[in-house]
């Protein structure tokens, strides 16, 4: 089955010279219709079809879920800090002053809103390093 089985090209044969003008590439017999099999039968040099089942692939998959769950704690921690950052505020305002407890509260917020943003960071780097190492791999093939 060739290409021109499957998808017919939508243009004709290449016209007859009509005006008595020289052809600008030689002989149309030379350019049939359509293109010829090995072209699709061998893949680009540069391509690599190695898969998904290499092992360093399957290290930076690995990798990549490992930073996607450390991503998604991060947001649950961001997600509970939140609430007490309000919390403390609303106690601060409602007691008129920063007292112990809304200070308590206020302190833990913060260093759980910064905790989660670090942690978040550290989810982020490896899923991207995970990301690079398979398009990279994708590009130039196995080391």
């Amino acid at each position: 089955m060739t290409m021109d089985t499957q998808a017919p090209s939508p243009f004709g044969p290449a016209p007859a010279n009509r005006g008595g003008y020289q052809q600008a590439y030689g002989n149309a017999s030379a350019y049939p219709q359509g293109y010829p099999a090995q072209e699709y039968a061998t893949p680009a040099p540069a391509a690599y079809s190695g898969g998904l089942r290499d092992a360093e692939v399957v290290e930076a998959r690995r990798t990549h879920a490992r930073g996607a769950m450390i991503y998604m704690l991060a947001w649950i921690v961001i997600a509970v800090a939140l609430p007490l950052l309000f919390a403390s505020l609303g106690l601060a305002i409602s007691s008129g002053g920063l007292g112990a407890t809304p200070q308590d509260l206020l302190l833990t917020g913060l260093g759980m809103l910064a905790a989660g943003m670090a942690i978040r960071g550290v989810g982020f780097s490896l899923m991207m390093k995970a990301d690079f190492l398979i398009r990279a791999h994708a590009w130039t093939g196995p080391r």
